[in-house]
């Protein structure tokens, strides 16, 4: 089991797309969707220091509409 501490404060550092998070079976759908509204946030954060013109990751705005797809799907179930 991965350590929660890990899992929230950098899903990135666990987790290599959104679509990882939905299929894993440890987690129930309120972790998922916690992790997932977490890397949201982290990704915005970067696109907004990247508006600022600090370098940043390309992969980005992909990054954040795979997030917000993902959160969709769990907030319809």
């Amino acid at each position: 089991m991965i350590p929660r501490d890990k899992l929230m404060n950098d899903p990135s550092s666990v987790f290599e797309k959104p679509s990882d998070v939905l299929d894993n079976l440890e987690l129930s759908a309120e972790q998922k969707i916690e992790i997932l509204r977490q890397w949201k946030q982290d990704v915005m954060l970067r696109l907004v220091a990247e508006e600022e013109n600090m370098p940043g990751d390309p992969e980005n705005s992909d990054r954040l509409k795979a997030i917000t797809d993902a959160l969709i799907a769990l907030e319809q179930d």
